[in-house]
């Protein structure tokens, strides 16, 4: 099972993280640098949904592992169409996997459409989750049926234009003969 930590303030200690086992941290953009240094741990940089397309985009060339859409109104009750929005823009812009935050009552339903959107992985706020709800989301999960994703709309490849007619032969040039 894979564990992980969230750097909830400026600095962090990564390496203390490490040695116990974790995997991976998730910061935000307000963490220092040097925090997130370490080549072992995966690193999941925290945006929030709000941030500007130039600065999605800029994340693209940054050495994380995966983006997660930290939107604070989905814990806080469903998941709407409005959410979906925003995390399909960003899954639009982000060439990195994205994780987004479900509450902890996410059905099949909900799931499968964050998916299809091109969510790659759920975060669950576990503060005030008890054990029983715990469960049941695995096995929600677990239950669900993720079709495989067919090819993206609007990452399409380049179209050259084809011309009309024949096209007009090129005369080769003649060599002038020096004397």
């Amino acid at each position: 099972t894979l564990w992980g930590s969230w750097l909830k303030g400026k600095t962090a200690a990564i390496p203390e993280l490490e040695k116990a086992g974790c995997d991976f941290v998730v910061f935000s953009g307000s963490t220092v640098l040097t925090a997130a240094a370490e080549e072992k741990t995966g690193k999941i940089l925290e945006v929030e949904p709000s941030i500007s397309d130039t600065m999605l985009r800029a994340a693209n060339n940054l050495p994380v592992d995966a983006v997660f859409i930290n939107d604070d109104s989905v814990r806080e009750g469903s998941l709407t169409w409005q959410h979906l929005i925003g995390f399909q823009r960003c899954v639009d812009l982000l060439t990195k996997p994205i994780l987004a935050p479900v509450p902890a009552d996410a059905g099949s339903e909900e799931l499968k459409l964050l998916w299809e959107a091109g969510v790659v992985g759920a975060v669950v706020d576990t503060e005030e989750l008890s054990q029983e709800k715990f469960k049941a989301l695995r096995k929600t999960i677990d239950d669900t049926k993720f079709l495989p994703r067919g090819r993206r709309r609007g990452k399409l490849d380049a179209v050259m234009p084809r011309l009309s007619g024949k096209p007009t032969p090129v005369a080769p040039e003649e060599e002038e003969e020096e004397e």
